[in-house]
């Protein structure tokens, strides 16, 4: 199943690419028209491929970053799940099911969405045929309008800077609210969530009203990244909010920190992630 599927609730419409990478093409709320995942200029492009660096390829939509976000130990930028294709099965009721297995590590992932109302629920499961260290991150690239703010919970005091690499303490939390305000025109930061900090949610709200909210369990997934773009690489300006079982980036120096999730025959790894999409007032 190769071409686009499409998955519809009350006031969501879902569109998934399977064999681009089970990418997310489109996530709109119907009711004020807000179309929340960065476009591509034209027509969707097709599968990139495999081993090509993010960079080089179309930037939009939501991807999935396994079993590493940056290229390391043979493993290829932005991982290899992106840029294969995936099987795909309907499961009913506005649900779909897709599967996928990586080439140099021997692990199958499996994402199932559900849409329903104004909620789409993201369900993983991955397995692997020997012990191995992945790393699992989400990159949703939410297109930000003027003034759309991100909030993050109260707790979260302190970020950690690694856009070059190298952890430096950055601002509060609170000072992203304006993300775009953090990041000159033309430039882009990867921040993390200090790692000590339990954090399960985050928001969008664009002054105009329409808002969207992520939610996920941090027990499940301990690491939250985000990613801001102010027309850096992406047309336009993007925030990605990257909740991930390992920290930070290179699966190689997750495993160094002891903050890597090891999947085995016996004990494979299961996490979800929640969406709700309204507007204020409506």
């Amino acid at each position: 199943m190769s071409a686009p599927i499409t998955l519809a609730g009350g006031d969501v419409r879902v569109t998934v690419l399977p064999h681009v990478g089970a990418k997310i093409a489109s996530i709109e709320h119907l009711p004020s028209r807000r179309q929340w995942l960065l476009q591509p200029a034209r027509r969707w492009p097709g599968r990139p491929p495999y081993g090509s660096s993010f960079t080089s390829a179309p930037l939009w939509g939501w991807d999935e970053m396994a079993p590493t976000i940056d290229a390391c130990g043979g493993l290829p930028d932005h991982g290899e799940v992106w840029a294969l294709p995936w099987s795909a099965e309907r499961l009913g009721d506005g649900r779909l099911r897709c599967t996928v297995r990586g080439r140099r590590l021997a692990f199958r992932l499996v994402r199932d969405i559900a849409v329903h109302d104004a909620t789409v629920d993201l369900s993983y499961r991955l397995s692997a045929d020997a012990p191995t260290p992945i790393l699992w991150a989400a990159h949703p690239q939410f297109a930000l309008n003027h003034g759309t703010r991100l909030v993050l919970p109260a707790a979260l005091q302190r970020l950690i800077d690694v856009s070059d690499g190298e952890q430096v303490p950055a601002e509060r939390a609170d000072a992203l609210e304006q993300p775009l305000r953090t990041v000159a025109r033309g430039s882009g930061r990867k921040l993390y969530a200090d790692p000590g900090t339990a954090v399960g949610a985050a928001r969008l709200q664009d002054r105009a009203g329409p808002w969207l909210a992520l939610t996920w369990d941090p027990q499940q997934l301990p690491y939250l990244g985000v990613w801001i773009d102010h027309c850096a690489l992406a047309p336009r300006p993007v925030v990605a909010i990257e909740p991930s079982n390992g920290y930070y980036d290179s699966l190689e120096r997750a495993v160094r920190l002891g903050r890597a999730a090891e999947v085995t025959p016996a004990r494979p790894l299961r996490w979800s992630l929640r969406l709700e999409l309204g507007t204020q007032g409506g």
